[in-house]
Formats: C-alpha cells, structure tokens, sequence
C-alpha cells in the first residue's frame, strides 16, 4: 500500500473554549461535497483541495464528515464492547481502547475491545470526544466514478494523488491503515494554495472581535444561474460539488437545486442574494 503523508493536527483557534461534538452551526461550512460539514477553517482547505482534485479527473463523495458527540457516541458502541482489565490486556492493540470518560457517561469500565462483527473487525473509532471529526477537523472520502449515485471504493490512483497533493493544502492522513480518512492539520496558517484558489473571486476580511480571518466573497450583483460563466460560477461549483468549469449548465443547476433544498432555501437553481448569502456569508 502507498505510504500516507502523517503531519501533527495544529487545531484552529476557532475550536478554543469548544466542545468536541457540540461545535455551534456558526463554525462550521460544507466543503464543495454533497452533505459534507467541517469547522469552517478545514473547509476553505478542503473546497480548494477538492476543486482541484475535480480538474484532475477525480469526483470526490464524503461517508463521514463532522459528528456530533452522540454520533461519535453511536459508533464506538457499535464497534467496541466493555471488558475487564484482564480481557483488555490480552487483546491485540489494535482492537483495544481505553476511554477514561466511560464512568462519565454512565459505563462501569475505561476498558474496551472490538467487538467481531461477521467475523472481522471493524475499522477503528475514536472514543467518544476525541475524534478529529467531533472537531470537524476531518472527512472520510470516497469517489464517484460510475452511473449510480452510491459513493465508490476510493481507487489507487486517487489515494496517489492525495499524497502527492493534500499537504499543500495543510491535509493530512491520521492512520496509515485508513486511505479513506484525511484531516487538516495546518491550524490558522491559511496554506498559500488555498489562499490562490479563493483569490478567484473574494477576499478574506477580519471583522471586529473575531479571532481568525472569515472568507467572504462579494455577491457578483446579478444572479449566477443556467448559462453564466465565469469566477463566480466557479465559487459556486466548488460549494456544490459541480464541477469547477466556470460554465454554469444542467449538472451544475442540479446541484445547485439539490444544495438549496439542504439549505432551506427555494430550490429552483438561481444563485440570487439570498441563496448567495447562504453559500458565502
């Protein structure tokens, strides 16, 4: 298997005083991938990521984005049983956890160990209130490369590419077991690639008493709709998950239908002040 680039996780300072899977609905933005939330930092690195990776031939889909603390929750009892300390110190270290919370949360013992599902393991999950998506700091990808709509086997060649591209963008692999997982690591050091990709069509402002920069890109003063072209059609493409082209056609008007219904505001295709507004801020 390709061996994964791992860098250390530097969090955003917008993640200071927060809760691990309860971060308010202010810090986090979708990523350009249909249904895909992460803290809004990770997300300016994750849409230029994935526009690019578009151009390279490449239609990323997400199986898992930002948790809530009861997802997290869910999907470590799935995966991992109680046991006792005796059970615990006799099985392998790859199927073992220790979650010194458990007594917190209402469970007799900090020992854990996988639990067999259909004879095999499952994949590792973080105990709860530790996981790098709880910060929405990390996405599980996978790719889109036939005619249905279910998410495909991320292939070789897509992983090659993320090694030899995700850290200019401040991504990072976390385990060299898991191809699928990618995190950003680069903390408020906004990397240069991404900062290019939004030079496209906005600007990066700091109002007063906020901490970190947030990106706001200026409404293009006419709606962005069925045969526009341009910047401002690429801003959108990259939001959606269309393919970043600059040429707004049926597939794009699709998505754009399909983000709007998800964001609660009228689904007939036009890119307007309001849906604008909702994308950008």
């Amino acid at each position: 298997m390709t061996s994964l680039p791992i860098s250390p996780l530097v969090m955003p300072s917008t993640l200071r005083g927060q809760q691990n899977g309860k971060l308010p609905g202010h810090l986090l933005a979708e990523i350009g991938v249909p249904g895909a939330l992460m803290e809004r930092t990770a997300a300016r690195a994750f849409r230029a990521m994935l526009s690019e990776m578009r151009r390279g031939g490449f239609d990323a889909r997400q199986v898992g984005h930002y948790r809530t603390y009861q997802q997290q929750l869910n999907l470590f009892l799935s995966r991992y049983l109680e046991a006792s300390r005796s059970t615990y110190d006799s099985t392998a270290g790859a199927h073992r956890k220790v979650w010194d919370d458990a007594p917190k949360a209402g469970y007799s013992s900090v020992f854990w160990v996988k639990k067999l599902v259909n004879g095999r393991y499952p994949a590792t999950a973080a105990t709860p209130g530790k996981s790098n998506h709880g910060w929405g700091l990390a996405v599980d990808l996978a790719e889109e490369y036939d005619a249905d709509s279910a998410p495909d086997p991320i292939r070789k060649q897509w992983v090659d590419w993320l090694v030899n591209n995700a850290g200019r963008y401040g991504v990072s692999a976390e385990l060299q077991s898991e191809p699928w997982h990618w995190r950003y690591v680069a903390g408020d050091n906004i990397p240069q690639a991404v900062l290019d990709f939004e030079r496209a069509g906005g600007v990066t402002v700091t109002p007063a008493g906020t901490p970190t920069p947030i990106l706001v890109f200026a409404y293009p003063g006419r709606p962005v709709v069925r045969g526009s072209q341009g910047d401002a059609v690429k801003l959108v493409q990259a939001v959606v998950g269309a393919k970043p082209d600059g040429d707004f056609g049926p597939a794009t008007e699709r998505r754009v239908k399909e983000w709007q219904a998800r964001n609660g505001t009228k689904a007939d295709g036009v890119v307007g002040p309001v849906t604008w507004k909702k994308m950008f801020g």
